[in-house]
């Protein structure tokens, strides 16, 4: 079964985006990963099989993305 993570970021740009969606297929090379950077919280969403969410916080961080879980 899939979920779907949606977190808020302070991405600026898609070529951030794309590195930052490059070094969390490390993780698990199955996520879809989205991005909607022209809303206000900068959403990025991950559909995926298990998704750790405080790695991908971890993991983003180490390239100064900065992003938190939404509620649901």
């Amino acid at each position: 079964m899939h979920s779907i993570e949606v977190f808020s970021t302070n991405l600026v740009s898609m070529n951030a985006a794309m590195e930052l969606k490059q070094l969390l297929r490390s993780v698990d090379n199955d996520f879809n990963i989205h991005f909607d950077l022209e809303d206000c919280d900068r959403i990025m969403r991950i559909k995926g099989a298990n998704v750790p969410n405080e790695k991908i916080i971890e993991l983003a961080a180490t390239v100064d993305v900065c992003c938190k879980v939404l509620p649901d």
